[in-house]
């Protein structure tokens, strides 16, 4: 008994540990993708940290281009700035490509960052950080490496960010459509003399479009990429946007807000206009759930106007020669809060024949020009807490024609029953 048990024992351990290097080895082929089917129809493979995944990518044969559907779980909203892909570490991170239209991708979401319709080109190198050569492109080949994102979180201040993962990618042909590129039409054959009409041949069936990549959104053209780069601009598909590096002017109104769900956010950087004289740099009507956020806004005669919106949110802007800072009309539980509004020529803040407003934290002067800091008119609800409302002499700090609610204030003159000044203006 003895014997045999000792027997058995001898067996597992001399093959046992054949059997572990077998383990071990196809462990390894999976990895390298030699014997990996899956993750895709194409064996490709794509590992980030989490909170960033690839929706869907591919390498090109030939050429070494990229294209790539990114998505993001962070909790926050991104703005991916470059894209770098290389076979060598070093040269991935220290060689990220800039792209050309900076792409926003809300939580939870996947954008097109290269290629598809996102306007922007990216290949893959060699160790060398060289474009492939053609004998490392080969149809049907593997290329293996580093694929880096630089990002940006919108938010008041953006701060560069970077993420690096490990793909793995089967060589193959990339359509136009794919590269988000439009074919070049080939030339038109020259006409020949045909000495009699002969029957003209069937058609032969046209080949299948190459699959395009999945459907993405609608920008509009002004904001490619959810990026606004030019006046004026209707942004009638719900995502997120910005403006672009160095801000956006205008000679008219620039920025109107044609769909619900719109969050706006400017990071910090200004919209320009004509003059006090006419024209609004922000305008919706009929809207809800628009955030307007992070603006710096100068020389409209409105700086952002709501007519007949709910549920929208104003704040952390600031406004410089304007005549009215922010103007809500028929507009009702919109919160206005945080906003920088500074000697204004006609009132600070405007809400009128609306109701259960609010407007909190805000700094909305009138001083020196002695007219209104908040000014409210046919409303009902309003609460108007921690406000700085300071309109200069002759002026009223907080003007209301009916009684609203709200405490904490600093102002010296309210006509508003229910809304208290708790700190006096300093002099003019």
């Amino acid at each position: 008994m003895k014997s045999r048990a000792q027997n058995a024992l001898e067996f597992l351990m001399t093959y046992g540990w054949g059997l572990l290097i077998i383990l071990i080895v196809v462990v390894v082929l999976f990895y390298i993708g030699v014997l990996n089917p899956g993750g895709s129809a194409t064996g490709n493979s794509c590992f980030f940290i989490p909170g960033f995944s690839c929706y869907q990518f591919k390498v090109g044969s030939g050429t070494g281009a990229l294209i790539f559907d990114h998505g993001q779980a962070t909790g926050k909203s991104i703005r991916v700035t470059g894209i770098s892909c290389s076979a060598n570490q070093t040269f991935a991170t220290q060689n990220v490509s800039i792209l050309t239209n900076s792409i926003v991708i809300p939580p939870g979401e996947h954008r097109w960052t290269v290629g598809g319709n996102s306007g922007n080109s990216v290949n893959c190198t060699d160790e060398s950080g060289s474009n492939l050569a053609a004998d490392e492109a080969l149809p049907g080949g593997r290329f293996k490496g580093i694929m880096c994102i630089a990002y940006t979180e919108l938010a008041a201040a953006e701060t560069d960010r970077m993420v690096c993962g490990d793909i793995t990618a089967r060589l193959e042909p990339i359509s136009d459509a794919e590269l988000g590129v439009s074919p070049t039409p080939g030339p038109s054959p020259s006409p020949t003399a045909s000495p009699s009409p002969s029957p003209s041949p069937s058609p032969s069936p046209s080949p299948s479009p190459s699959p395009s990549p999945s459907p993405t959104p609608s920008w509009p053209a002004c904001a490619p990429g959810g990026v606004i780069q030019s006046c004026p601009c209707t942004l009638d598909y719900a995502d997120i946007y910005t403006i672009k590096d160095g801000g956006i002017t205008s000679t008219g109104d620039c920025i109107t807000i044609a769909a619900d769900s719109v969050t706006l956010n400017c990071n910090l950087k200004t919209i320009i206009g004509p003059g006090v004289s006419s024209n609004t740099a922000v305008y919706m009507n009929g809207r809800t759930g628009v955030t307007v956020s992070n603006c710096i806004i100068q020389g409209y005669d409105q700086g952002i106007r709501l007519d007949s919106s709910n549920v929208n949110t104003i704040s952390d802007n600031t406004f410089n020669s304007v005549g009215t800072g922010i103007w809500l009309s028929s507009s009702s539980n919109n919160g206005v809060t945080g906003n920088i509004i500074p000697a204004v020529i006609w009132a600070g803040i405007k809400s009128f024949n609306g109701n259960t407003n609010t407007i909190n934290g805000n700094t909305a002067n009138n001083a020196p020009f002695g007219d209104k800091g908040i000014f409210i008119i046919g409303e009902t609800g309003d609460t108007v807490s921690n406000n700085i409302a300071c309109s200069g002499s002759g002026g009223t700090d907080i003007f209301c024609d009916t009684p609203q609610t709200g405490t904490g204030n600093t102002c010296s003159v309210t006509s508003c029953t229910g809304v208290t000044c708790t700190n006096p203006c300093a002099p003019v």
